[in-house]
């Protein structure tokens, strides 16, 4: 079986969207013979926000399975960190953190002592040196300053390849704004950084063709797309129908270049149709953790409070079973930026509910959703009310195949890495 040493800041039992593909890569590579090694941090699953996120954890420990193995390792806050969380009840640490948070950003591009988990490059090097029959390291970003690691271990170990695993874009995002001169000054470090990190890279990954096209005309390295895909288990769920309802649920984070007000204008039009025939409301799971985002919500359905409700962040199960109650799941595509497959799209898929894509990217997006049965496009507030009012009227089940969606499940997508691993050898 051939070994592959995986680094990801994120994986199980974290519970942030991120660690689900390091999960899927554990579980399923040994399927097509590959034997995954992983260096992570040693999560307890408990951390709900960032201030939890960032405390310390003092224990490491070792999993071994038939299958796999994994390096969970301690976190030890540096001094940002520790100012970030006394700044949750004093601001004056806030202004502190900010400041230290400014200085790490800068230095992380030029030494290893100011990444709090360098502990994984000194585990990577650890794992090599015992075992020169691993040829390939896999490391998941962001954190990208992951990459680091990677650049310096194929200086070290000049036989490996190392493939660079990019969730997002780095410096070619354009969610981030840079009107900032100090934003712009980081943006152009860290630029330099990303192209010298991935000069002795091999490949990379990214979860879209124009993320994949974006990254390739930086780094000057071809690229492969492999999506995050949903959990199979997800599918042996019980959907809940509840009669006289009809409930929406938005998953995740929302950000200002996605235009909900299209969707959410058009649900006050549903809401006056239905109202008093129907029990209406659509839930945010999370949505509250990001303060500006959620009073954004609020002020549009400003005289609608009982039919929305917003919540900080909960767990996980918590959050499918909101959705597995709901009539319909909402995509809001980021306007005018094409390549964001948000991960919740794939969760969707797998839990099997009608998709309502509000408004459309145009992109991979709208190829996802129009390849489904049970996915439909609204690009306009009037196109949105419609297909609510025939979605509260159609009381036939919306029929799903095994064949619709299965190519987007995380086993999938996991053999897709595992060939393009199998094609370096």
């Amino acid at each position: 079986m051939h070994k592959v040493l995986i680094i990801s800041y994120f994986s199980p039992p974290c519970n942030l969207t991120a660690s689900g593909r390091i999960g899927s890569w554990k579980d399923y590579l040994a399927e097509s013979d590959i034997y995954p090694i992983i260096v992570t941090r040693n999560w307890t699953g408990l951390e709900l926000n960032e201030y939890q996120r960032l405390e310390k954890s003092d224990t490491s420990k070792f999993l071994k399975e038939e299958k796999s193995e994994v390096h969970y390792l301690e976190y030890k806050s540096n001094l940002r960190d520790r100012l970030f969380i006394k700044s949750e009840k004093l601001r004056f640490y806030k202004i502190l953190s900010r400041f230290f948070t400014l200085i790490n950003l800068i230095f992380r591009n030029f030494s290893l002592k100011f990444i709090p988990y360098n502990n994984f490059y000194y585990k990577a090097v650890e794992i090599l040196t015992k075992d020169d029959t691993i040829e390939t390291v896999l490391i998941s970003g962001n954190p990208f300053e992951q990459f680091y690691f990677g650049y310096l271990l194929k200086k070290k170990f000049p036989h490996i390849n190392w493939i660079a695993d990019y969730r997002d874009d780095w410096t070619t995002s354009e969610l981030t704004p840079t009107k900032s001169l100090l934003k712009r000054i980081i943006l152009n470090l860290e630029k330099k950084s990303e192209k010298k990190w991935l000069s002795n890279a091999t490949t990379f990954t990214s979860v879209s063709p124009f993320y994949v096209d974006k990254i390739s005309g930086l780094i000057n390295k071809k690229g492969h797309v492999v999506f995050n895909g949903y959990n199979e288990e997800l599918i042996k769920l019980q959907s809940i129908k509840n009669k006289g309802k009809y409930t929406i649920t938005y998953n995740g984070s929302l950000y200002s270049t996605q235009k909900i007000e299209t969707f959410l204008e058009a649900y006050k039009l549903f809401i006056n149709k239905y109202a008093q025939s129907f029990e209406i409301k659509i839930y945010f799971p999370g949505l509250g953790y990001d303060k500006t985002q959620s009073h954004r919500v609020k002020k549009i359905l400003k005289g609608y409070e009982q039919y929305y409700s917003i919540t900080d962040r909960i767990p996980k199960q918590d959050v499918i079973n909101i959705q597995l109650k709901s009539d319909l799941l909402l995509m809001v595509a980021h306007d005018n930026i094409k390549g964001i497959p948000s991960s919740k799209i794939f969760e969707y898929i797998g839990l099997r509910k009608p998709i309502l894509l509000c408004p459309s990217d145009h992109d991979v997006l709208k190829q996802i959703v129009s390849s489904l049965n049970h996915g439909f496009i609204a690009e306009d507030k009037d196109a949105c009310f419609n297909y609510l009012c025939n979605s509260i009227e159609n009381t036939s089940p919306v029929l799903i195949s095994n064949e619709e969606t299965e190519h987007f499940s995380s086993t999938h997508q996991v053999k897709k890495m595992a060939s393009i691993i199998h094609n370096l050898r």
